[in-house]
């Protein structure tokens, strides 16, 4: 939009996020500061906006964060057999729903692929 101050904004929204929705021991955003549930669709919209910060700035701190919870809802939510992800689990991958939704298969397809693109591994 060439006003530089929506990208200052969005770094301050981004370091924010990083404040008040991390969770740094297990290393992956919540959704809700009460409840350490969490679900593919409203997590990993994180790492998408961590992906879209690194576009716009080259912060590679960005994409730090949006790795590790991408690696963490792999963990918390992913079915080992099915590779189906559960709506909901706990932050260790305990108490997994049993409903698997469509939305949430479709999030996790998209901020893999998105980071896809800046992953050192092949």
């Amino acid at each position: 939009m060439n006003d530089p101050t929506y990208l200052s904004r969005a770094q301050a929204l981004g370091a924010a996020m990083n404040t008040v929705l991390w969770n740094a021991s297990r290393k992956k955003y919540i959704f809700n500061t009460t409840d350490n549930r969490v679900n593919p669709a409203w997590c990993a919209w994180g790492s998408q906006a961590m992906i879209r910060l690194y576009e716009a700035d080259n912060n590679k701190t960005w994409l730090e964060y949006a790795r590790q919870n991408i690696d963490g809802l792999n963990v918390s939510n992913r079915n080992p057999t099915t590779k189906a992800y559960h709506f909901f689990a706990r932050m260790d991958g305990s108490d997994r729903s049993a409903e698997i939704e469509g939305v949430d298969q479709a999030w996790m397809q998209r901020v893999q692929a998105l980071y896809s693109k800046y992953s050192t591994t092949k």
